[in-house]
């Protein structure tokens, strides 16, 4: 069974950073190098992977909140 949670963490973080990838690359290639569809893009799939991310942070919430609310990495955001 902690070979399944492990597997699904990596693949929680790797979600995590197709998001900030995706949002990287949008907001700082200059508008010369990339076409406008592919920003869009780009901006859209940033914007779906936050989403999923924000559901997987709600579901964590509704399941324990306390134990949310005092997990203090929770206060900082993404464990930063």
């Amino acid at each position: 069974m902690a070979y399944f949670w492990g597997i699904l963490l990596l693949s929680y973080m790797g979600i995590i950073l197709c998001l900030f990838g995706c949002f990287t690359i949008a907001t700082t290639v200059p508008q010369d190098t990339l076409d406008f569809n592919t920003q869009r893009s780009l901006l859209h799939t940033s914007i779906a992977f936050g989403f999923l991310h924000l559901y997987f942070e709600i579901r964590q919430f509704t399941w324990k909140p306390l134990r949310y609310i005092s997990y203090i990495w929770n206060w900082f955001g993404n464990g930063c």
